[in-house]
């Protein structure tokens, strides 16, 4: 029989107690941690259960040594010095009632990992991450997540999760992160009975901790442990259009191969009866279905694995969870597995029916080629190292080369995807002249198989402008020419657009633009910013002109570092991809940096790395890029138009039909339309709610596409909201005070017009902002900005612009307050728990020559209590100051 709980841990602490002192790091009601003769943790007993099945391995393969022993009396509330050949640490212990923090701080220069290796009393872990479309991955935590018994397959991208144990005792286990919040370092991992945590910063403290969140009450048992794999490649299903408002949902099923562990196989003798629960959930979060399915044993003894039906109505990105139910009567460990999976048109209308590759058999190994085909986009990059192919003068590695060639050109005819080669680093070893012999023997070889070369990959980091223009661009460019005449040479690839204009300036001036047939930028974007509000449509605007009109390419691009919900992701990618054809590239110029999972920060379309059995599947902005290009197949880029303050319609001519692209800046608004529509989707393909006004239709929109079909060669006029013209200028005698101010960051900068535009560029003008002068507010004293008209004037909206919330300080609770005397003031608008970077408020039409902005509470870069915060340490640590930031505020008459 199993001793109760009290007794166990009176055995345990007896246990303890015999053994030498300085071996007793810390222990509690709850824990006892003991270490080895360096310091390092080697036991934890939870509840009198052992949940380590080795020591604690920090810098995993490394020989600690400890250092100055510590008395035996002091060894349990000191810190212990360590060292290896590497260089020092230090370890520490606290263990306060429910509570175990062990804190780790190495020197050794460069990113770390640490693994901790869990026993077999430890019989699942729990992801506390929100995997949810809307929920950033690694940055926003849930009550309930996936369940997996141990040993897992797999489990990806863990900080925070709950560990259920043999007693009944649930943990709550979690560590910090450090980096900054634009570039967060890597989350942890399950394989087996391993986490597994990389890129630990040197000189900052890792907290491990561990919280107990349930006493030990009765025995559990351990499910059985089971993974998704594919039954379409992808998880891709196809439904089809029968019409062009109604849609047929019978071509194709969803499923999935629900497989189990052969080595588990054992723990379903826990109960007789075992059923599938699953439920799904679209894009936007809302259920698209659930059943539950009873599981046929036998079948299941023979095959080890059941295949698993569900049934969604119509597109889009859908999210599935499947979670392993016994009998009630059987103590066992919840058991859960998520899966996310794709549905698109067939592609059996006429019209775009040619721009997609026919799915691949689910054996198929994706590639980036596989995935920009199934996509609808047109781009792939092979970006390589020329010292890999040009060791040394008169060597050249061609074996590797040609293969890659091959590779390339199969793959993009296969896809039907362009492709082109980016000659990165120019050898060390190299002259002017050798690079521009390497350049004519590379394009020689190549170029039946390749057409397009890039010069080099973000030389800003690497080199001046001149010296790019004159030791890169000008010697490639030379070779590649003579070898091939009729290629093209693209370049200079910066990061940023801003950099990519100051490298032109330099070609430019070098008389060296002659050498290229295309420019060639990576478009990306401020931390946590919109690729509007960074200025990327004027900077493209502004290399355009400089470019004499030679083509543009984006040959890198993604959203952006700071790890946003995946909703958000979805809509800025569509959105660069639309601002981008405005600006003249074309899908073929378009390379997405990478379409799969890469290891850096999960951005991806794709997903290649995230959990075993579904790597591959794409993700919401994979899904609404397909989307996107399944609207626009067949069509040609005409214009795109701003009708209205932050509402923007993109028009698209096809033979039969025309589309307009419709979106906002991330605000709602009432759009009303006049023109004669026969059908709109949203983002994600599905048909939208549209409300007859006469001859006119209204939809509500807000910052995500929509695509509205007309006949061709008919216009789509958009004729309310009215924003056309904003009251509060300085140009037009406006005038604005402020509670306090930031020298430099006066109150006048709400009302000049510049919101967008991080960096400064000729021919740009600099955004600016109003900072207040002291921190915080509060609803007894808050800051306030108040905008005077030239006369009193009839309003009825105002626009409110500031730097994204997840980065600086920006308002929170606020209020808009109207008056003609400046005395007696009328609330026109109220909000709450604001976290939005652009917001417009509506409200009856008022008389005012004074508005007045109250702000009483501010968001502090960490918005949501701390949900954001992707360090979950207990106490709260700001990285912001708390002056209140605003762009811009705008008003407007009926």
């Amino acid at each position: 029989m199993r001793p109760s709980y009290p007794l166990l841990l009176i055995i345990c602490i007896f246990a303890l107690s015999i053994f030498p002192v300085a071996c007793v790091a810390a222990q509690s009601s709850d824990f006892a941690v003991e270490r080895d003769d360096t310091g390092t943790v080697k036991s934890i007993l939870v509840g009198g259960l052992e949940i380590l099945r080795q020591p604690i391995e920090l810098s995993p393969g490394t020989i600690w040594k400890r250092l100055n022993p510590q008395p035996a009396e002091a060894a349990a509330t000191n810190t212990i010095s360590m060292e290896c050949d590497k260089g020092k640490a230090e370890l520490g212990y606290i263990v306060d009632g429910h509570k175990l923090v062990i804190m780790w701080t190495h020197h050794l220069g460069n990113y770390q990992t640490w693994k901790l290796r869990f026993s077999d009393n430890v019989l699942a872990v729990e992801n506390l991450q929100s995997t949810l479309a809307s929920g950033a991955e690694s940055l926003q935590y849930v009550n309930h997540g996936e369940v997996r018994p141990l040993p897992v397959t797999s489990f990806t991208r863990l900080q925070r999760m709950r560990l259920y144990l043999k007693n009944g005792a649930k943990v709550i286990f979690w560590h910090d992160g450090w980096g900054a919040p634009f570039n967060l370092d890597e989350m942890g991992s399950m394989r087996d009975d391993t986490y597994q945590r990389n890129l630990v910063d040197t000189n900052q403290p890792m907290r491990i901790c561990f919280k107990m969140e349930s006493l030990p009450n009765i025995e559990a048992l351990p499910a059985p442990v089971f993974s998704t794999r594919w039954v379409t490649f992808g998880n891709i299903f196809y439904h089809t259009y029968t019409g062009n408002k109604t849609l047929a949902y019978s071509e194709e099923q969803p499923r999935f191969k629900l497989q189990f562990s052969p080595a588990t196989m054992s723990r379903f003798k826990a109960s007789k009866k075992w059923s599938i629960v699953w439920s799904a959930t679209d894009f936007y979060d809302r259920l698209a279905g659930s059943s539950s399915i009873p599981i046929n044993m036998a079948e299941l003894q023979k095959t080890g694995f059941i295949i698993v039906p569900t049934s969604v109505k119509g597109f889009g990105w859908f999210s599935v969870t499947f979670s392993l139910v016994a009998d009630k009567s059987a103590k066992v460990t919840p058991s859960s597995y998520r899966a996310r999976f794709a549905v698109f048109s067939s592609g059996k209308r006429s019209d775009y029916s040619s721009s997609f590759p026919e799915r691949p058999d689910a054996t198929v190994n994706g590639n980036d080629y596989t995935y920009c085909g199934l996509m609808g986009l047109r781009c792939v990059r092979e970006s390589h190292t020329m010292r890999d192919y040009f060791p040394g003068k008169g060597k050249i590695n061609w074996k590797d080369l040609d293969s890659m060639m091959d590779r390339a050109a199969s793959e993009s005819k296969k896809w039907n995807t362009e492709w082109f080669f980016q000659a990165n680093e120019r050898p060390a070893w190299c002259t002017d002249e050798d690079y521009e012999q390497i350049a004519f023997d590379l394009v020689s070889h190549c170029k039946d198989r390749c057409k397009t070369w890039e010069v080099e990959n973000e030389p800003n980091f690497r080199m001046s402008p001149e010296d790019y223009t004159k030791k890169c661009l000008i010697p490639f460019a030379r070779g590649a020419k003579r070898a091939d005449p009729t290629c093209r040479v693209i370049g200079p690839a910066c990061v940023s657009v801003r950099d990519s204009i100051t490298f032109l300036k330099a070609i430019i001036a070098g008389n060296a633009l002659q050498y290229l047939d295309g420019i060639s930028t990576h478009t990306y974007v401020g931390p946590g910013e919109p690729w509007e509000l960074y200025g990327n449509p004027e900077y493209l605007s502004k290399l355009h002109e400089l470019a004499l009109e030679k083509p543009l390419w984006q040959t890198e691009q993604g959203y952006d570092w700071s790890r946003v919900p995946r909703q958000e992701q979805a809509r800025y990618v569509v959105r660069q991809y639309l601002q981008g054809f405005a600006a003249g590239i074309s899908n073929e110029h378009h390379f997405y940096f990478y379409p799969v999972h890469n290891g850096f920060e999960p951005w991806y379309l794709v997903e290649g790395g995230r959990e075993e059995g579904i790597a591959g599947t794409l993700e919401p902005g994979g899904v609404a890029l397909r989307i996107m290009n399944e609207q626009l197949a067949g069509t040609k880029f005409m214009a795109m138009k701003e009708p209205t303050t932050g509402v923007y319609a993109a028009r698209f001519n096809g033979k039969t039909r025309d589309i307009y692209a419709v979106w906002t800046l991330d605000f709602k608004v009432d759009i009303e339309l006049h023109g004669q529509i026969i059908s709109a989707v949203d983002i994600m393909g599905n048909p939208i709610k549209m409300i007859s006004k006469g001859k006119n239709s209204i939809y509500q929109a807000n910052g995500y596409p929509v695509y509205i079909s007309v006949a061709h060669n008919k216009t789509l006029d958009i004729i309310a909201p009215s924003l056309v013209k904003n009251l509060a200028l300085i140009s037009a005698g406006t005038k604005v005070t402020a509670s306090s101010s930031v020298k430099g960051n006066g109150p006048e900068n709400v009302i000049d017009g510049l919101w967008a535009i991080r960096d400064l560029v000729d021919g740009l003008q600099a955004r600016t902002q109003w900072e207040s002068a002291k921190e915080g507010c509060s609803q007894g004293s808050p800051e306030w900005l108040e905008i005077t008209l030239p006369k009193a004037q009839t309003i009825t909206r105002a626009m409110l612009i500031n730097p994204n919330s997840a980065i600086d300080a920006t308002p929170r609770d606020l209020t808009l307050e109207a008056s003609i005397d400046g005395k007696q003031w009328k609330t026109v608008a109220t909000d709450m728990d604001r976290t939005a970077w652009i917001s417009l408020y509506s409200f009856p039409a008022i008389s005012a020559k004074h508005v007045r902005l109250k702000i009483s509470k501010l968001n502090d870069g960490w918005h949501l209590q701390g949900r954001w915060m992707y360090m979950v340490r207990d106490e709260f640590k700001r990285y912001t100051n708390m002056h209140a930031r605003v762009y811009d505020l705008m008003l407007f008459a009926p």
